[in-house]
């Protein structure tokens, strides 16, 4: 017995002496990676045992549960880990997207934690390098959290950003774990999802490291003091060099209204207004994508504020934080990027060819339409989408009959999965810059959504790709006017044809655009006159970028017979 006492002993003090040294020491790097084999291991078991027909959508439901807990209580990187997920949530099903979610949002670590980063990157405590330094934080994220105070001496509000400790200890282990679950993921729904796996590993690196997140600050000004127009209404908070390093980020104070707290915004601004400043927001990132190829990644409505502008208190100001994550598009990427979006308007249907089967995609229609975020076909081009102002009901619907509706729902399944396939032809040529740039025009989108889609977003970033195109194009020496003119007489099929098909085509876009605003007026009188928001307690909007979702979804559903569902497209 006393053998056994001994060895049980020795095995309960290695465990504890094991557990302990990773605690303290690698900050619970090692249990959190076998939480997330042991979620892995469960969500691989339950598709090998019970993924039959009938317990599909159970099966999915608990896999996307057990991964998205294991991120939940993991925290720091995996919340990034979980966001990344939900880039793919067009092709994975329905149930993964709960993914797009999860905020980056944390509990924040002790005041005594903050003072000891600070002291070993700066070399002081808080108390000798500001005036007053706020214990509790203003915000806590998953890598790093925030508190307000005022540098010593001249007394001016600024934001410290500090990264968390555990993070540095943890990102290696984290980031094995993250190609585990991508790779269990690929292996399960049998889809192309690795390829990505090194380009966001980069990036999430990148993001860890604050002066890089300052020199993007800095370069995210100066592209933007290069446009006139947005010089005078988007705002880059200034850094204090000084006071910021690696793992301590100090910036300028910004006293506004959180983007997403709609109704705020609303209140304090007109719908005119809100329509400029929805403007701006596209103006900035179409800037971003088709001129300066430097494009921030994240521009969900946490990173934006909204403040009286300094000149013109009656406008609103766009001040753009958290510049941890860009890309710096490739020359060449940048200018096919921007004749893709032109070709796709001018119905140029060979350059978009070209383009699309360079980049190693094979589905020209697929990749299309998921670029716009509306319908196009290589026979009739951008879709106007007005007959989804009206009627948004398309489609064969799914049988009542239960046991037939899983039979339907298991092919429209294995259809987009045999789909999604065959879309990537060659992964290894895909550029990188789409995966960021996708996740861009998904926000951007989304943002226009949540205020009643007060702009054509469609007709804007193509006015961009034209403008960057002919800044690209423009020789040295303007042609003269007989030049012009001889050109358009001799090659009407390259000058002209293009040029009109593609006003026609965005006079269309307008057209629908305006008729869902009308529509929209008429139906929100209506309501008023029958007082229908009242009864319902709901004041639901649905505006430009809901009807091109519901056109989307009819496309895909013509071209591939799959009912996408109806939150496919949220960001």
């Amino acid at each position: 017995m006393s053998r056994y006492l001994r060895i049980g002993g020795g095995v309960g003090l290695s465990l504890a002496a094991a557990w302990s040294v990773d605690h303290f020491v690698f900050c619970d790097a090692t249990m959190r990676t076998l939480r997330t084999a042991k979620a892995g291991a469960l969500v691989a078991l339950d598709y090998k045992l019970n993924f039959v027909p009938g317990s599909f959508d159970a099966v999915h439901k608990h896999a996307a549960d057990v991964i998205l807990d294991t991120c939940k209580k993991n925290n720091g990187l995996y919340i990034k880990f979980a966001q990344q997920i939900a880039t793919f949530s067009a092709i994975l099903p329905p149930q993964w997207h709960e993914f797009r979610t999860l905020y980056d949002q944390a509990p924040s670590v002790s005041y005594a934690k903050v003072v000891e980063v600070i002291k070993q990157e700066l070399g002081s405590h808080p108390d000798e390098l500001f005036d007053s330094f706020e214990q509790v934080p203003i915000a806590s994220a998953s890598i790093a959290q925030v508190h307000r105070a005022r540098v010593k001496g001249t007394g001016e509000l600024v934001a410290v950003k500090v990264q968390k400790p555990e993070v540095k200890v943890q990102v290696e282990m984290d980031l094995f774990a993250f190609r585990v679950v991508v790779s269990v993921l690929e292996r399960l729904f049998d889809l192309p999802m690795s390829w990505t796996v090194k380009t966001i590993e980069h990036h999430l690196r990148q993001e860890l490291d604050f002066v890089r997140e300052c020199r993007n600050a800095e370069k995210a000004a100066e592209c933007i003091q290069q446009v006139p127009s947005l010089a005078a209404s988007v705002h880059v908070p200034k850094v204090y060099w000084n006071l910021t390093t690696s793992r301590v980020m100090t910036a300028e104070w910004i006293d506004g209204v959180n983007f997403g707290h709609v109704e705020t915004v609303e209140k304090t601004w007109s719908q005119d207004k809100i329509a400029g400043m929805m403007t701006v927001l596209v103006d900035l990132f179409s800037d971003q994508i088709f001129r300066t190829g430097f494009v921030h990644c994240d521009p969900h409505p946490g990173n934006i504020l909204l403040r009286p502008h300094p000149l013109n208190p009656s406008n609103p100001q766009i001040v753009l934080l958290d510049h941890g994550l860009y890309i710096q598009s490739s020359e060449q990427f940048t200018q096919d990027y921007t004749r893709l979006w032109t070709s796709l308007f001018s119905h140029d249907i060979s350059t978009v060819e070209e383009i699309v089967k360079r980049w190693g995609i094979n589905d020209t229609q697929m990749f299309a339409m998921g670029t716009l975020q509306k319908p196009w076909s290589k026979r009739s081009g951008v879709s106007s989408t007005m007959t989804d102002v009206f009627d948004s009901t398309y489609g064969r619907p799914l049988s009542s009959d239960p046991e037939i509706r899983k039979k339907e729902m298991y092919e429209m399944q294995m259809k987009m999965k045999e789909r999604a396939k065959k879309y990537l032809a060659d992964t290894d040529r895909v550029p990188r810059e789409l995966i960021f740039v996708g996740r861009n025009l998904n926000i951007i989108r989304s943002n226009n959504k949540v205020y009643g889609s007060p702009v054509n977003r469609i007709n804007l970033m193509c006015d961009w790709a034209v403008k960057s195109q002919n800044a690209r194009d423009a020789p040295l020496q303007p042609p003269s006017f007989a030049t012009k003119f001889k050109n358009l007489v001799t090659h009407p099929s390259t000058t002209l044809l293009p040029a009109l098909y593609m006003s026609a085509t965005l006079f269309v876009v307008s057209i629908a655009f305006h008729a869902t605003r009308w529509w929209n007026t008429v139906r929100a009188w209506w309501r008023w006159v029958l007082r229908k928001d009242e009864l319902s307690g709901k004041k639901k909007r649905v505006g430009f970028e809901e009807v091109m979702e519901e056109s989307l979804r009819r496309g895909v559903y013509e071209q591939t017979g799959v009912l996408l569902d109806e939150n496919a497209f949220e960001a």
